[in-house]
């Protein structure tokens, strides 16, 4: 039986790729009603934006129902695969010192508190996943 914070780390996982999810499917959505609505507006930049939304979508609904469903792949049990999840980490800690200079410029103290917040989350779940890959090692 699962514990109780794992439980909740799933749920608030699954819900915070459920959030990531909402912005490629708005805009692709969007995009694709305005071509049901007008044809004509149907181009290679509308169909780009309609291939990279939809791919997004996928991407963040499967996360989503791997991190509600705690199956995760069948190789090692993981969401992504490691190189996946480090290029996701790194990108969310991109954001995260992003975030801490545009609020550092700004002047907002809550906004440098947040990124701080999100670049402490990012490396903690690198450092982890440099862990769990040297736990595979001494398991093969």
């Amino acid at each position: 039986m699962e514990g109780l914070f794992a439980i909740i780390v799933r749920i608030f996982a699954g819900a915070a790729f459920c959030f990531f999810a909402f912005a490629p499917a708005w805009v692709g959505f969007g995009v694709l009603a305005q071509i049901i609505v007008k044809p004509s507006e149907l181009d290679l930049f509308a169909i780009a934006v309609l291939v990279v939304c939809f791919s997004l979508l996928y991407f963040f609904l499967l996360l989503a129902y791997r991190a509600f469903t705690g199956r995760g792949r069948k190789a090692d049990g993981g969401l992504l695969p490691s190189w996946g999840m480090k290029s996701f980490v790194a990108a969310y800690g991109v954001m995260a010192v992003l975030i801490i200079a545009f609020a550092a410029y700004n002047g907002k103290l809550n906004g440098v508190l947040g990124g701080s917040l999100n670049l402490f989350i990012a490396l903690s779940v690198y450092r982890l996943l440099k862990w769990r890959e040297s736990q595979h090692r001494f398991n093969a």
